[in-house]
């Protein structure tokens, strides 16, 4: 099935424009719904097969509230959202046709899909789910089936663990008087790769990894477990026993030798 035109609600946003731009290339007649534009005429959604919404975790539900009695029988709502059950929950309790849940694991700047991540979550859907994995697929897409929970529980771990540990690194170097414009170069690569992947978190802006610790009910899990996994490494190293900080390494090591066992 192929849409002749989309709607994309919040599409003035980061992501909805590079998705807005992404359907434009392709073929299809876009259509914006963002109330950076002034006041919406949410009533057109009902003529678009195929409707996404780009809206923040927090404003997601009272958007699906909104426009779910409007949306077409025989369509469907996709949310970009970076958490997909309560997104996925809200939309089928609201929408009338069909829905699934999506993330692209991936900020708004890549320009492109290509060998980029894309998972989706199909809650309510026969016929628009090939449709959406054939357009991602034909961008360059990886996509990537998945269950609202498992998904969320994915992101605990690559996300908000993610997160926290480069997070926790800054605040040291922070800390510790480090200077990222002038020590680097005498660091070596493996640390200056650190502090690249820290540089990148950080050019997004702050209360997205908020809403993401806050909104996913595993973040108290994982923050557990982190803080089990940092004392744990503190009193080996911080001991100066030789055998308790290589204990704790092969610890780990074996770990990845043995696939994650």
């Amino acid at each position: 099935m192929e849409p002749g035109f989309a709607a994309v609600v919040g599409g003035r946003g980061a992501m909805g424009s590079l998705l807005t731009g992404l359907l434009a290339r392709a073929g299809y007649r876009v259509v914006v719904l963002d109330l950076r534009d002034g006041p919406v005429s949410w009533d057109e959604l009902s003529r678009c097969p195929v409707v996404f919404l780009a809206v923040p975790i927090p404003a997601l539900a009272g958007v699906v509230e909104r426009i779910g009695p409007l949306t077409s029988p025989d369509g469907v709502v996709i949310d970009l959202c970076s958490l997909k059950e309560d997104p996925v929950r809200a939309m089928l309790v609201h929408c009338r046709g069909e829905v699934i849940g999506g993330h692209p694991l991936f900020g708004p700047d890549v320009g492109s899909l290509e060998n980029q991540t894309f998972f989706v979550c199909p809650a309510r859907s026969r016929r628009w789910l090939g449709w959406l994995k054939g357009f991602l697929r034909d961008q360059g897409a990886r996509v990537i089936e998945i269950g609202p929970r498992e998904h969320d529980d994915l992101m605990a771990v690559v996300q908000v663990l993610r997160h926290l540990l480069l997070t926790s690194f800054g605040l040291s170097l922070a800390r510790l008087g480090f200077d990222p414009r002038t020590d680097p170069g005498v660091a070596g690569p493996w640390f200056t790769t650190l502090l690249d992947m820290l540089g990148r978190q950080l050019r997004q802006p702050p209360g997205l990894y908020a809403d993401l610790a806050v909104h996913n009910p595993a973040t108290g899990r994982i923050c557990r477990e982190f803080g089990r996994a940092a004392a744990d490494s503190l009193q080996a190293f911080g001991s100066g026993d030789r055998r308790a900080i290589s204990q704790v390494l092969e610890q780990v090591s074996a770990y990845l030798d043995g696939g994650g066992s």
